[in-house]
C-alpha cells in the first residue's frame, strides 16, 4: 500500500509541490534537449552568426607549432551566449576547401594551461576568442605536405552559418607523411586564451 505524502511546508499542499516539482523536471528535461531554449531562460540567448564578425588577432609560436588566434566581436545591440567549441571551414587560396584532421584542446598545451570549455556571455561590442594550434614543421628527414597559410570561416555552435568574413591565417600548416595537416581548436574565452595561464 503506498505510504501517504507529508510535506512540512506551510500552506502548500501535497498536490502543489508534486506539480512544483514535476514542473523543475520537466524544464531540466527540455533544457537538455534544447540548448537554445535553455539559454534564452538563463536570459542571454545564444549568438547567431549575423550578430558577430570575425578577425585575427596576435597569436604565438613555439617548437615547431603556431597558435594563431581568432576574436568573435559582437557587433549588435543585445548580449548573446558562446558556448564550447567554434566548427571550422578550411580553405586553400585558390577557395578550394583544404581538408584537416580537427580536433578540440584545451589543459595543458606547451607552457600553457587552457581553462575547460563554458559559456561565455558577450555584451555589445565586446569579443570572444579561440586559439587554432598547427605543426608548422616536422623533424628533418620526415615527409611533410605543407601550405603557406590558409583561411577559414567560423562556424558558432547555434547555427549552421557562418560568421564573416573568411580570415587569412598565416604560417605554414603541414601534415606528417603527406597527410592531412592537423588542426586543434581551444574553448572560447572572454580572453585570448594563453594570456589567461
Amino acid at each position: 500500500m503506498m505510504r501517504p505524502f507529508r510535506t512540512n511546508a506551510p500552506g502548500l499542499a501535497p498536490a502543489g509541490l508534486l506539480t512544483l516539482v514535476l514542473g523543475a523536471s520537466m524544464f531540466n528535461l527540455s533544457a537538455a534537449k534544447n540548448p537554445a531554449a535553455a539559454a534564452a531562460v538563463l536570459g542571454t540567448p545564444l549568438c547567431r552568426p549575423e550578430q558577430l564578425r570575425a578577425a585575427s588577432a596576435p597569436g604565438t609560436a613555439f617548437a615547431g607549432q603556431v597558435d594563431a588566434m581568432v576574436k568573435l566581436v559582437n557587433t549588435s545591440p543585445s548580449s548573446c551566449t558562446l558556448k564550447g567549441y567554434p566548427d571550422l571551414l578550411t580553405f586553400f587560396h585558390s577557395g578550394r576547401p583544404l581538408p584537416v584532421k580537427k580536433r578540440r584542446f584545451n589543459g595543458k598545451v606547451g607552457p600553457y594551461k587552457l581553462p575547460a570549455p563554458r559559456a561565455v556571455v558577450l555584451k555589445p561590442h565586446e569579443e570572444s576568442f579561440f586559439a587554432l594550434n598547427f605543426p608548422d614543421r616536422y623533424p628533418t628527414g620526415t615527409a611533410a605536405r605543407c601550405t603557406n597559410g590558409f583561411y577559414v570561416q567560423v562556424v558558432v555552435p547555434s547555427s549552421h552559418q557562418s560568421v564573416r568574413p573568411r580570415l587569412l591565417i598565416r604560417g605554414e600548416v603541414c601534415g606528417s607523411q603527406g597527410g592531412e595537416p592537423n588542426l586543434a581548436v581551444s574553448p572560447f574565452e572572454l580572453r585570448d586564451p594563453f594570456a589567461l595561464s
